[in-house]
């Protein structure tokens, strides 16, 4: 299996079957933005010195996580409308979804080994700056990483 980086993201409350095990929904990104995530602790001792500790996950390990900016596209594809699509990532707004990154292998492969836990916390305007037909739309979607181990 190739890792590629592709031009789109697959975001969705539901996974699909053989070949690729990956969310249903597939979608155009046109900006992405990578936000790493370290918790620590930050506290004073009672001599009035600060200090931090990292939080540490199940297993003892520094608990990192990766969260995500998309702008994505908005546009008809061969099995739903633009409608449809616009009214499915609305659904999903608040929710907790399957996502795969950018970076994963082609159409027709295995996903599943690229499939994390995140939930869509944020959404902007739906916009049609490009089409004043409204063809499609631009939307800006943030992600927070909902794994419980190291990304």
């Amino acid at each position: 299996m190739i890792q590629v980086v592709q031009n789109h993201i697959h975001l969705s409350t539901e996974l699909g079957g053989s070949p690729e095990n990956a969310p249903t929904l597939k979608w155009r990104v046109t900006e992405r933005a990578e936000i790493s995530i370290t918790y620590v602790e930050v506290g004073e001792t009672l001599g009035g010195y600060t200090f931090a500790d990292d939080l540490l996950d199940d297993v003892g390990n520094s608990l990192l996580k990766t969260d995500f900016r998309f702008r994505i596209k908005v546009k008809a594809d061969g099995s739903s409308s633009t409608y449809d699509l616009k009214a499915a990532l609305k659904a999903m707004h608040g929710k907790a979804v399957y996502f795969v990154d950018n970076e994963h292998p082609n159409d027709s492969e295995n996903h599943a080994a690229y499939v994390r836990p995140m939930r869509l916390i944020a959404m902007s305007e739906f916009t049609s700056e490009e089409d004043k037909l409204l063809r499609f739309y631009y939307v800006d979607i943030q992600l927070k990483d909902m794994s419980r181990s190291i990304p």
